[in-house]
């Protein structure tokens, strides 16, 4: 994606399009972030397997037909809450080894004040 400036409002450097999801060689662009995220089935094992109940007693566990759960209903919410976490964990990270954190909001204020 090939780089532009002062194109968008706020007069900053960004690139002409998104294609690159907001990050290039592991580092973001600036524009935002987007990612894809693709989630295997969860299968039914069926061969016998030995395990133990509650109370400690040996047991055959075996599943007979198929019983796949969708867990896709469930996928957007934790894969959403996942990605705040590691992008937090990457600011703080930033932080505390005393660099500043740039924001949209500071280059911004920064750029207009040049």
């Amino acid at each position: 994606d090939p780089f532009e400036s002062g194109v968008d409002v706020d007069g900053l450097l960004h690139t002409a399009t998104n294609n690159h999801g907001g990050t290039l060689g592991g580092i973001t662009s600036g524009m935002p972030i987007y990612f894809r995220v693709c989630i295997k089935a969860a299968s039914s094992i069926g061969m016998e397997q030995v395990t133990a109940d509650f109370d400690g007693h040996t047991q055959t566990l075996a599943v007979k037909g198929r019983h796949d759960p969708c867990v896709l209903p469930r996928a957007p919410p934790l894969v959403e809450s996942m990605a705040a976490i590691v992008t937090m964990d990457m600011l703080l990270r930033q932080r505390s080894r005393g660099r500043p954190i740039h924001t949209l909001s500071t280059a911004v204020k920064r750029n207009r004040e040049n």
